[in-house]
């Protein structure tokens, strides 16, 4: 219950992060990540050319990554379960 308890957390504490992705970042995140479509099934739905969607995913992951780096502090916990706490 406790890992399942942090586990949530963490996914909350990346969910308002990727929230402040622009659109077109956050999407293709989404789609590729969550709903694991390919890049060139995420580029038909989107409408957009194979090599737009790969440059908008490499782009939204380095975002995503300096926000979380710059907005919280990782460790793990007595479980070796990975906690994000918030460096606001």
């Amino acid at each position: 219950l406790q890992q399942t308890i942090e586990r949530d957390e963490m996914s909350a504490c990346v969910q308002r992060y990727l929230n402040r992705l622009p659109d077109s970042y956050r999407a293709v995140i989404l789609l590729h990540d969550m709903h694991d479509l390919t890049a060139t099934e995420i580029a038909r739905l989107l409408g957009a050319s194979l090599d737009t969607v790969k440059i908008r995913l490499h782009r939204a992951r380095i975002k995503l990554r300096a926000a979380l780096k710059a907005g919280c502090a990782f460790s793990y916990d007595e479980s070796n379960v990975l906690t994000c706490e918030s460096k606001d």
